[in-house]
């Protein structure tokens, strides 16, 4: 048929054909495989943001939960801190009481002192008296 230079050139071209033949096949089979892969990354990565994102809202609803908690905590502390300083003016004026309440007592000891004292003088007196009338009643 064609002499043998070009028959041994259509060898040539066909043999590089069915070389670019398989290399394209492999190369094809090489890009599905490289795309299965991205899409299983891309699947991965879409899963760990979905739990990203379920993670977030958690951690936000936990920061809201945290933060009613904390004003609540500070409610509380500013209710004893009330407490307390009222506490504190019922002590000061307990203390006070107890100051005026020494201070009486301390006046009523001295007029108890000067009660006795005068009973005392009272009761000379009368020891004085009734010695000098003696038993009959006479000097």
């Amino acid at each position: 048929m064609f002499e043998p230079e070009v028959e041994a050139r259509f060898r040539r071209i066909e043999d590089a054909q069915i070389v670019a033949a398989e290399l394209l096949h492999r190369f094809e089979q090489e890009t599905r495989e490289s795309a299965r892969h991205l899409e299983a990354v891309v699947a991965a990565i879409a899963r760990w943001l979905d739990r990203a994102e379920e993670r977030l809202a958690l951690g936000e609803k936990r920061l809201t939960l945290g933060e009613e908690r904390l004003a609540l905590g500070e409610e509380a502390l500013k209710r004893s801190e009330e407490r307390l300083a009222q506490g504190e003016e019922r002590l000061k004026r307990s203390e006070e009481r107890l100051e005026r309440g020494e201070e009486r007592h301390d006046e009523s000891e001295a007029k108890l002192n000067a009660l006795i004292d005068i009973v005392a003088d009272l009761s000379r007196m009368m020891r004085d008296r009734n010695g000098k009338r003696g038993p009959n009643g006479g000097e």
